[in-house]
């Protein structure tokens, strides 16, 4: 069948990036597919590092009986990430990738230890006086109660660090409120 031409420019652009664990010598026995890239990689692995996959495969879904499955969910770059951290147990995280990372790994429930290894990069890396809020506007809608508690204590431990940086008018006038009211607010000196 003959494809018109714009057809065959688009399948000629379009590059398929395949990725095969390094580590792992046995044949894989699923295609995970998202945007133009191909993960071969073994339905156990992924069982075991995330309930997400667990609950697919392990289930009566159409999923657990294919051979390739189409994942829209997640970023084929951070979904690469997180497939090399299930099979070599750590994880290329990086500031830039950090936010985007976390939020796959959640939105997949991978759970320890790149939970753990994950969280512990975010707190190294992002609660500091210039990025601690934004960390926690973060950590709400994911449910990181943990991580967004340890943010919180460092904003307010460091008030006096933070009271004249930009980082306190990304607060909406309630949040604002709520971090000043903190009986927790650690200030050197009140202003009259």
């Amino acid at each position: 069948m003959d494809l018109p031409l714009d057809e065959e420019l688009q399948q000629d652009q379009q590059e398929v990036i395949e990725w095969v664990p390094a580590i792992d010598p046995r044949p894989s026995d699923i295609t995970l597919v998202i945007e133009s890239w191909r993960f071969h990689v073994h339905r156990d692995i992924l069982m075991k590092s995330s309930d997400y996959f667990r609950a697919m495969f392990s289930s009566h879904m159409i999923e657990s009986r294919k051979d390739v499955v189409e994942l829209h969910l997640v970023n084929p770059e951070v979904f690469s990430i997180l497939v090399d951290g299930m099979y070599t147990g750590c994880l290329a995280l990086t500031e830039d990738n950090a936010f985007a990372v976390v939020q796959a790994a959640e939105m997949l429930q991978i759970g320890d230890p790149l939970n753990s290894a994950q969280l512990s990069f975010m707190r190294k890396t992002f609660i500091n006086v210039s990025q601690c809020f934004e960390l926690m506007h973060f950590c709400i809608p994911l449910n990181l109660t943990e991580l967004h508690c340890d943010a919180r204590k460092f904003c307010l431990a460091h008030f006096w660090e933070l009271k004249d940086s930009t980082a306190l008018t990304s607060l909406s006038l309630s949040e604002l409120y709520d971090y000043l009211s903190d009986t927790y607010l650690v200030v050197e000196a009140e202003i009259h």
